[in-house]
């Protein structure tokens, strides 16, 4: 498994520190990041949640969680850590994460896609509930998937039949 990502900010600052992916360690050991479309498609961006300031207060004061960037990703990765984290289990199922996701869509408000890696679980792909922004997930000959934001990447690497994650999921 990996995960790769290249930083385009549109939030924050192009600082070192705001590069991804992000990554936290409690629970479960959990790498994160935007899928970022091309920057030279200049319609599409990374992660846009117009209510920064608002989960940044949340995950002070209510979960103390520690926010070390002005990352919009950072943000989410931690909203979604929080969410996984009450599940109170020493590893998380398909249905916990799920559960998680649908806390998410309720506190974040912006457009955003993004790929998380799980230590002892697996990668996942999820988009905003608008579908806004553009994520794919392709299949290859022997059965390895990818997510991305292009399918031009997936079968530019042999994965076929990209599919378009629906909003929401």
């Amino acid at each position: 498994m990996a995960l790769i990502a290249v930083r385009y900010p549109t939030a924050g600052s192009s600082a070192n520190s705001e590069a991804q992916p992000f990554y936290v360690n409690s629970p479960y050991g959990i790498v994160f990041a935007h899928v970022h479309p091309s920057p030279f498609l200049t319609n599409f961006k990374n992660g846009n949640l117009i209510n920064a300031p608002d989960l940044k207060r949340f995950l002070d004061e209510d979960v103390h969680r520690h926010i070390n960037t002005d990352s919009d990703s950072e943000l989410l990765l931690n909203v979604f850590a929080a969410s996984l984290q009450n599940t109170g289990k020493v590893r998380v199922n398909a249905e916990d994460i799920f559960k998680s996701l649908e806390e998410v869509y309720e506190k974040v408000e912006g457009a955003y896609a993004c790929v998380a890696m799980l230590a002892g679980f697996g990668i996942i792909g999820f988009r905003d509930p608008y579908g806004i922004r553009p994520i794919l997930l392709g299949k290859n000959d022997k059965n390895d998937y990818m997510i991305a934001s292009e399918s031009v990447v997936l079968e530019c690497l042999g994965y076929k039949n990209p599919y378009n994650l629906k909003p929401g999921t």
